[in-house]
């Protein structure tokens, strides 16, 4: 009786620790605080350095194009709205959906990431000369730069945005590029789930997520099986 009642207790453990498992899959509420750390002023360097590593100030020169905005709030990783009221695209990127019902992957990490990276501050964007200055929803389609920084640089650097919607060649295509690498090499967030966002659409694939899931509770229900089978050998004995 006492084996019997060891195996109920493993059966529940197991159960409880797939659960576990599988929410955190599926909902990734255990993220962490993302932070960007700010840098030391600095007018030196070019523009494309600047792009990668950032300075507090960028040389006017390289700025004299650009609008400067202040961030009202993030609707999510790749979407902004400005104090005015309009709404800015991030060009080139895409990230996890979290709007409109979804709840993609990495969806909240990359708003939350975004939202502690730019929200109430002010943001220097500029349009691409080979894109169009606002896309269907009217939203403005930016580059977009916070204290010298890329903005689309530090998100695809983090694996929480993929280079897409490249329907053109855009300025910075090649950085964005370099940091996608980055990201893919150390599997950081996005892609970390083989086969989630390497695909060559735009879009990440959710479907390799399900199957996770399905394989890990098969897995489950299979442990359970071989204890409740250990358990009818015991009773018999």
């Amino acid at each position: 009786m006492r084996n019997f009642k060891n195996v109920i207790i493993a059966i529940c453990m197991i159960v409880l620790l797939s659960g576990c498992s599988s929410s955190d899959l599926m909902d990734y509420t255990d993220r962490k605080t993302y932070e960007v750390a700010k840098d030391s002023e600095s007018e030196s360097g070019t523009f494309i350095e600047n792009l990668i590593n950032g300075t507090e100030q960028t040389k006017e020169s390289s700025i004299e194009d650009m609008r400067t905005m202040t961030v009202e709030r993030v609707i999510d990783g790749d979407t902004v709205v400005f104090q005015d009221g309009s709404k800015a695209r991030l060009l080139s990127i895409n990230t996890p959906e979290i709007t409109k019902g979804k709840n993609e992957p990495f969806g909240e990490d990359a708003q939350v990431f975004l939202s502690q990276l730019v929200e109430g501050k002010e943001i220097q964007i500029k349009s691409d000369p080979k894109a169009g200055e606002t896309d269907k929803y009217g939203r403005l389609l930016v580059h977009a730069f916070v204290g010298g920084k890329s903005i689309q640089y530090l998100l695809i650097a983090e694996g929480l945005a993929k280079v897409a919607y490249l329907y053109n060649d855009y300025e910075y295509t090649d950085l964005y590029k370099e940091a996608e690498e980055l990201a893919k090499n150390k599997s950081l967030n996005i892609w970390s789930i083989s086969g989630y966002a390497d695909s060559e659409e735009n879009v990440f694939n959710t479907n390799v997520v399900k199957e996770s899931i399905r394989d890990e509770a098969s897995t489950t229900i299979n442990h359970v099986l071989d204890y409740l089978n250990h358990a009818k050998d015991l009773m018999k004995n």
